[in-house]
């Protein structure tokens, strides 16, 4: 893989004949991966799509651990 100046989404067939993506950092590490290969590439495309709009909505939420560690961090600042 490349490094690019902006993060990217790698599309490619894979052996299974279906398509994938691999979301990578500008610094070539591996964000995120297609949870499974999809039958054509318009399908591909949109599910990339789907999760970039999706993405950028997210909120971190986590188990009682995840929450007891972040109401500690807020207590200290």
């Amino acid at each position: 893989m490349n490094n690019f100046q902006i993060p990217y989404y790698y599309i490619y067939l894979g052996e299974d004949g279906g398509w994938h993506w691999r979301l990578m950092a500008t610094n070539g590490d591996l964000i995120a991966i297609s949870p499974e290969g999809y039958q054509t590439l318009p399908i591909c495309e949109a599910k990339i799509r789907i999760m970039s709009k999706d993405a950028s909505l997210a909120v971190s939420i986590g188990d009682k651990s995840y929450i007891s560690k972040t109401a500690k961090s807020d207590n200290q600042e």
